[in-house]
């Protein structure tokens, strides 16, 4: 007899669904949760400290650079300029290309002008200096000029080309006018009206700085008649003078604008570089010889107003500062500062930014005020100094003799 068998398989129970228990669930959760918790803990760490170090490059980066170009043109300070009985003497000029606002500016003669900020503010420091290529006395008038248009006949031309700037400054006047060639007329003429020129290379130009209707006068408020610059008295040794400056002299202003160092061009109005970003502060000082031995003493006084009685350094000249003391700065020193591009964190524990208290200029004994930001405290800063000898005023010619 043959008997039917039944799989086993169909005698078993129902098949039991494999998992994870609602314990070994949140055991996983925690641990996932505590690997994210330190793995952010670590990147916040590693972060913060790539700030840092971020913005300490930076800001060297920005300070080592803004150093850089201001003491290059530091160093050229004054060549040319190289008639001291008129050193400081204010400059009128003309730019015919600025716009109608800005066609007229003016500076000093001298190889450094500081405006001393105030309340904290940063001071600006305006350069300037020529490119002669050939450094001579300051050319003396043969005639007197019959307007502010005339040609100008001087007893030599040595170093005068077309499209050479140059300033026109006599001992009788207080004012001293900034033109450019256009032609040399003659064997002793010097022409500075609008028009056209050839340069050296054989070039066409057209002269920038020359004002048309009569050229650049300048007229004194007291008087109200423009300047006429006297021909040179020999015997008095007195009258005007021809300063050359070259084809393409200096004249610039460094100051802070918007956390940013600035070189504004003052005989293009209008016309600025930014130098360097994340630089905050810029102090500038005179640097005053009195005895004339080229050195100042270590001793030396800080005052806000340079008196000109010792050895000193000074934030700013009087109101009507002499001949003497403008021939007695024989250097400046200055402090730019800079700061790291993001502010960082204030301590967890301590609640404290990492900056306490303000940066400090060594040379100068003093702190920089810098809190002109309320979160000043949390950025990192930089202060870097630098004195700049003054060496050019000393091939000044000695006009006594």
């Amino acid at each position: 007899m043959t008997m039917n068998r039944t799989p086993l398989l169909a005698f078993r129970g129902p098949r039991q669904a494999a998992g994870f228990t609602i314990i070994e669930l949140m055991v996983g959760m925690l641990v996932g949760l505590l690997a994210t918790v330190v793995m952010f803990q670590v990147f916040a760490v590693s972060e913060g400290q790539k700030r840092t170090t971020t913005g300490a490059g930076d800001a060297q980066q920005n300070g080592v650079g803004s150093v850089f170009v201001i003491e290059r043109d530091a160093r050229m300070a004054g060549f040319g300029i190289n008639y001291l009985p008129m050193i400081g003497c204010p400059v009128s000029g003309y730019n015919s290309t600025a716009t109608a606002a800005t066609k007229t500016f003016g500076f000093a003669m001298a190889p450094y002008v500081i405006v001393n900020g105030a309340a904290g503010a940063s001071d600006t420091l305006t350069i300037a200096y020529g490119d002669t290529r050939s450094f001579s006395s300051p050319i003396k008038l043969a005639a007197d000029m019959a307007s502010a248009g005339a040609v100008i006949k001087v007893y030599s031309r040595y170093g005068i080309a077309p499209g050479d700037l140059f300033i026109l400054a006599s001992t009788s006047q207080p004012t001293c006018t900034l033109y450019q060639v256009q032609d040399r007329p003659g064997s002793d003429g010097i022409a500075h009206g609008p028009g056209s020129f050839t340069d050296d290379s054989g070039n066409p130009r057209t002269t920038t700085y020359n004002a048309g209707a009569g050229g650049n006068s300048i007229v004194l408020p007291s008087s109200g008649t423009p300047v006429t610059y006297l021909k040179w008295d020999l015997s008095k040794r007195r009258g005007g003078r021809v300063i050359n400056m070259g084809q393409a002299p200096t004249v610039v202003t460094y100051a802070i604008e918007g956390n940013q160092l600035v070189a504004n061009n003052v005989l293009s109005p209008g016309e600025k570089v930014v130098v360097s970003d994340g630089v905050i502060q810029f102090q500038v000082q005179y640097g005053f010889d009195f005895e004339g031995d080229g050195a100042i003493v270590s001793t030396a006084p800080t005052v806000t107003t340079l008196t000109g009685a010792a050895d000193q350094w000074a934030d700013t000249l009087p109101a009507n500062p002499t001949t003497a003391m403008y021939a007695g700065i024989i250097g400046i020193r200055f402090a730019v500062v800079s700061r790291s591009a993001t502010p960082e964190r204030a301590d967890a524990v301590s609640g404290l930014c990492p900056t306490q208290v303000p940066p400090r200029w060594l040379a100068a004994d003093r702190d920089i005020d810098v809190s002109a930001d309320p979160n000043w405290k949390c950025y990192r800063y930089r202060v870097f100094e630098v004195t700049v000898p003054g060496r050019n005023l000393a091939w000044a010619p000695d006009e006594a003799l």
